[in-house]
């Protein structure tokens, strides 16, 4: 009962083949799960921006708080700021 070496060899390449295979799937499959991951964070990053946005504009020159998890600040439009220093100047001249 003797293995004949083509047999041999066949199952070599056919192991090969399959291992080469299943390692590229899963190369593929870690990248599109990257990608994915990586979408979604800068998604959700500029979901966040546009909310400060939108609650910056609504704000009407009034703080408004900001929090993540137990930190928290209140925050304010820097045009307030400026429209705030540019006033007491104006009143001074007058």
């Amino acid at each position: 009962m003797m293995i004949k070496k083509e047999e041999i060899v066949k199952t070599i390449i056919i192991a090969w083949f399959i291992i080469a295979t299943l390692y590229v799937g899963y190369d593929l499959w870690s990248d599109y799960k990257v990608k994915g991951i990586d979408a979604a964070y800068k998604a959700g990053v500029s979901n966040t921006v546009n909310q400060l946005i939108e609650q910056t504009e609504k704000s009407q020159c009034q703080p408004f708080e900001v929090f993540s998890g137990e930190k928290k600040v209140q925050l304010l439009d820097a045009q307030c700021l400026q429209q705030s220093a540019v006033e007491p100047a104006q009143e001074n001249k007058q």
